[in-house]
């Protein structure tokens, strides 16, 4: 009712930054703009206009448009302390022409980076993040102008371990917006339990999507400790090598993060179906120092849930402290792992022991 200042003051007293969710290539049919401008919408004349969740497109080649909405963020940014943009584009670019009927995507998409990179030299120290699965804007070229991609509205975990092998090919685990989302998948529907959840969500930038006040305490408290272990990790993770591994069972992937001096490392093994067979798998690493000794321990919290499904369970699962294995050691032989139920997933730490 305030506006934003009240807001953005609680937030503050929170010790955190403020951001908002930004759009700003998009307008209604049904708004002053549109009826004041119908010249700038970015469709190909003489056509009936097709909206997009119920959305035009600016056609930010048009100096009268770029102009204004550069104003709008500018007045935004001088009046509220804004640390974060998210740069979102939610609709597909159809038929987008100019006033002339010539074809304007990709001068669309240059005045963007234009609209970005003025807004950056305005606000040096201001964050962008671009949007993967809204605008399919997940390139090198962004990357000039954005320090964060935001990978997909999916966060369903199952489909996130997919999403992430993938987006892994072409950029590191730091520019990554991964999210903890709640309980049920808003978009595929599945449940999946919090370790799941927050284990995947380990891989990216961690971030939540999800009512943290409706969390029961012992909820919030896995959380907490999930977090403060990415926070003691995320300093390496910029500069690492990524690792993909191939295991005996098609259901079972791993993956695999190592820091650029060969000292720490992180193993995620997940198992997105029931395995054919209940043999316990070997997971043999890679890019780790042969000589160096290391410490490899299982940092889920939930182990007891990890152990129903074996009668004995091997030492990396029922040892809390982990153990020492030489990097040739771990390379060429590896080390058991415990029989994983369908969707389910482990979390290694292997750090050089000082």
């Amino acid at each position: 009712p305030k506006g934003l200042s009240p807001l953005i003051a609680e937030v503050h007293a929170q010790g955190m930054s403020f951001g908002l969710w930004v759009e700003p290539e998009m307008f209604s049919p049904d708004s002053d703009l549109f009826r004041t401008h119908p010249e700038w919408v970015l469709q190909t004349p003489g056509y009936p206009l097709v909206t997009g969740r119920h959305q035009l497109l600016l056609n930010l080649s048009e100096p009268g448009a770029f102009s204004y909405v550069k104003d709008c963020l500018l007045k935004l940014l001088e009046t509220y302390p804004i640390a974060y943009l998210k740069w979102d584009m939610n609709r597909v670019q159809v038929m987008a022409a100019d006033r002339a009927g010539k074809a304007a995507a990709h001068r669309q998409l240059q005045s963007v980076y234009r609209l970005m990179e003025q807004i950056s030299e305005a606000h040096p120290k201001l964050e962008l993040e671009s949007c993967a699965s809204g605008g399919g804007r997940a390139d090198f070229e962004i990357l000039r102008r954005c320090g964060r991609l935001w990978t997909s509205d999916n966060n369903d975990p199952l489909a996130r371990l997919a999403i992430h092998v993938g987006f892994s090919l072409f950029f590191p685990a730091e520019i990554m917006g991964a999210h903890i989302g709640g309980e049920k998948a808003h978009i595929t529907g599945r449940k999946a339990d919090i370790h799941l959840r927050a284990l995947v969500a380990l891989q990216g930038q961690l971030g939540f999507e999800v009512d943290l006040s409706l969390l029961a305490e012992a909820d919030s408290d896995i959380l907490r400790t999930y977090t403060r272990f990415y926070k003691e990790q995320r300093s390496w993770i910029a500069e690492s090598k990524i690792y993909r591994l191939t295991q005996r069972e098609d259901t079972m992937k791993a993956l695999g993060y190592v820091s650029s001096d060969q000292q720490k490392s992180l193993w995620w093994v997940f198992s997105r179906g029931s395995l054919k067979a209940t043999i316990p798998d070997v997971l043999k690493l890679r890019g780790l120092c042969p000589r160096t000794v290391y410490r490899l321990r299982l940092e889920n919290l939930n182990r007891d849930d990890l152990s129903r499904y074996m009668q004995r369970a091997p030492a990396v699962l029922s040892d809390a402290q982990g153990f020492l294995m030489s990097g040739e050691l771990l390379m060429l032989h590896g080390f058991s792992l415990p029989v994983l139920a369908a969707e389910s997933v482990l979390l290694f730490t292997c750090h050089a022991e000082s």
